[in-house]
C-alpha cells in the first residue's frame, strides 16, 4: 500500500470508514438476531452469540492507523464472529452470514483500494481468493473434512487478508492449528472422518495474521 491517499482527504477517510462498521455492525447483529434461533437448540445460551459482533472493534486494532483498512477488518469480523460461535456450537455456517461477510470484505477491498489509489489491492486480494478457493474445493471433493460451509466462508477471510498485507501469515496460521487440532483428535482416540468445524480455525488464523503482522 502507498503511505499517502491520493484521493480522500483524512476527514472523508473516517467518515466512510465509520459508516462503513456501523452498517456492517447493524447488519450482522440484525442477521445474527433472525439466524441465531435457527441454528441453535433453545437451551444454547445465546447471549453471547448476539454481543459477538462487537468484537471486531477490537480485534481489528491494528489497522487503527489506516481507517480504511480498519473499517475492511471491522465489517468482515462482525459477519464472522456470530458464525464462527453458531459452526463451534452446530458445525453449521449459515449462509445469511457468511454472504455478509462476503459482501463486507469485497466492498471494503474496493474501498480500500480506492482510499490508496492502488487497484492491485483488489485485484491481486481477487485472484489470491479464487485461486484459494480452488485449492479449498478440491480438498472439499476428495473428502477432507470441510463443509461447503467453510468453501463459501474461505474467499472472504482470504480477501480481508490478501488487502491488508497478511496473506502469508494467515495461510501458514491455517495450515498449522486446525492440523494440530485434528492430529490430537486422533491421539485421543477421535473418528479420523469426523469432520472439524474449521470456521473457529479460519476466524483464528485471521485475528492472529492481523495481530503477528502489526509487530513483525
Amino acid at each position: 500500500m502507498s503511505d499517502v491517499a491520493l484521493t480522500f482527504p483524512n476527514w472523508l477517510a473516517i467518515t466512510l470508514s465509520a459508516i462503513f462498521i456501523l452498517a456492517n455492525l447493524a447488519g450482522a447483529w440484525l442477521i445474527t438476531l433472525t439466524v441465531a434461533p435457527a441454528y441453535t437448540a433453545p437451551t444454547h445460551d445465546r447471549r453471547w452469540i448476539y454481543l459477538s459482533p462487537i468484537f471486531s472493534i477490537g480485534l481489528a486494532a491494528p489497522f487503527l492507523y489506516d481507517p480504511l483498512a480498519y473499517a475492511l477488518c471491522v465489517g468482515v469480523l462482525a459477519w464472522l464472529a456470530p458464525a464462527i460461535m453458531i459452526d463451534s456450537a452446530t458445525h453449521k455456517l449459515p449462509n445469511l452470514l457468511t454472504v455478509g461477510t462476503s459482501v463486507a470484505a469485497v466492498l471494503g477491498s474496493i474501498l480500500l483500494a480506492i482510499y490508496h489509489w492502488d487497484g492491485t489491492i483488489f485485484f491481486s486480494s481477487l485472484l489470491i481468493a479464487a485461486f484459494a478457493t480452488i485449492v479449498l474445493v478440491m480438498m472439499y471433493q476428495m473428502g477432507f473434512g470441510l463443509g461447503a460451509g467453510d468453501v463459501k466462508l474461505f474467499p472472504a477471510l482470504v480477501m480481508c487478508a490478501s488487502s491488508t498485507g497478511t496473506a502469508l501469515t494467515f495461510f501458514l496460521a491455517l495450515a498449522i492449528f486446525p492440523g494440530f487440532y485434528a492430529l490430537a483428535l486422533l491421539m485421543l482416540g477421535n473418528d479420523r472422518h469426523k469432520r472439524i468445524a474449521y470456521g473457529p480455525w479460519m476466524a483464528l488464523a485471521l485475528c492472529l495474521a492481523l495481530w503477528i503482522n502489526a509487530f513483525i
